[in-house]
């Protein structure tokens, strides 16, 4: 089973105080969904497991990694760039061409001079506007490009710069979080509706959304551990379902402790949003 299937499966039996899950969805066998919450008495709440990703936006990042670096002969050391990519060019992959030939050709110039003017500390963070009057005009030039943070590393790699998209943590809302349960409900219901029919006594959706400021706008707002009363997530149509979940998910690597989970959990059920969330200590 896949990470977030047992990210699912461990997290809904812990907070829901099931007996057990089993898998669902084998080989062999069509159209079922992904899981079975087992309670005390043999009753059974069915769970289909999906990954929200802004489709668009992760696209424009595959191509950013394949792109990232760019070699610099005339550069003494090497230089990690942060870019600041305005919505409208992350929601098209192909924008990532002509904007990495616009990096190609003009920061190799802009940071051999901030090599050769010792302009280091000047560079590594970089404002959408200026706020320092001293500011050497190679930064607003830098700043025109997108570029929000440059950083020099170790001199074996020299003549390379390496290019990822700026962190942004100010363009998402709660409103983000309803989006994505608006979004992943329709596309898995059926399955969900044909085991309630089957006899399965609720019907839940489990959606993982994976981390990143390139991969979701949602993971931000899902993340954030507290929201104003006025500002919470609208409540969408379940169109059947019992409840939708949401989970900010890590790296297939992390290990989660249960019932240790890092984030705070989103549940949308028939009383409108819950925010299940951890208290260390």
């Amino acid at each position: 089973m896949s990470f977030e299937e047992r990210l699912a499966g461990d997290v809904l039996a812990h907070l829901l105080g099931a007996h057990r899950w089993v898998p669902r969805d084998v080989p062999g066998v069509n159209g079922m969904h992904d899981l079975d919450l087992v309670f005390d008495g043999g009753s059974a709440v069915a769970v289909e497991v999906t990954s929200h990703t802004a489709g668009n936006r992760a696209a424009f990042h595959a191509e950013l990694d394949r792109a990232n670096s760019i070699r610099a002969a005339s550069l003494r050391q090497g230089w990690r760039v942060h870019i600041d990519v305005p919505d409208s060019d992350a929601e098209n992959a192909k924008s990532i061409r002509p904007l990495f030939a616009k990096l190609s050709s003009e920061l190799e110039p802009l940071l051999a001079q901030v090599e050769r003017l010792e302009l280091h500390q000047q560079v590594v963070i970089i404002r959408p506007t200026p706020e320092d009057t001293d500011e050497h005009p190679v930064c607003d030039r830098l700043r025109r490009l997108g570029v929000r943070h440059a950083q020099a590393f170790a001199s074996q790699q020299a003549g390379l710069i390496w290019l990822q998209q700026a962190p942004v943590s100010t363009w998402y809302g709660a409103d983000d979080v309803a989006a994505v349960a608006e979004h992943e409900i329709a596309p898995n219901r059926d399955k969900l509706l044909r085991a309630k029919a089957a006899g399965a006594a609720e019907a839940h959706l489990f959606v993982g959304i994976p981390g990143g400021a390139s991969l979701s706008d949602a993971a931000h707002a899902a993340a954030k551990h507290s929201w104003d009363k006025d500002n919470h997530p609208r409540r969408p149509d379940l169109m059947g379902l019992d409840s939708v979940w949401l989970s900010v998910t890590g790296l297939p690597g992390i290990s989660f402790e249960l019932p240790g989970y890092i984030w705070p959990i989103w549940q949308l059920d028939s009383d409108g949003w819950h925010r299940w969330e951890n208290v260390w200590g």
